[in-house]
């Protein structure tokens, strides 16, 4: 489930990571199909098990995420 951090213009989502390459993520966040996001638009990290990618709300929109 996303975590809207709106006033700052990101949003935290729970995903796995498929594939990774020097510039770009290949994310599988329970859609249809995987997405590659640029790592230059977020970050990726894991917390507690989870793996989580933070990313500017507009770029979640437009990769269909959100």
């Amino acid at each position: 489930m996303p975590i809207d951090r709106s006033k700052n213009g990101l949003i935290d989502i729970a995903c796995e990571l498929r594939h990774e390459t020097p510039r770009a993520w290949l994310l599988d966040c329970g859609e249809a199909e995987p997405v590659w996001v640029p790592k230059s638009q977020g970050e990726y990290f894991k917390e507690g098990g989870i793996e989580i990618v933070t990313l500017p709300t507009w770029l979640a929109k437009e990769k269909g995420l959100i």
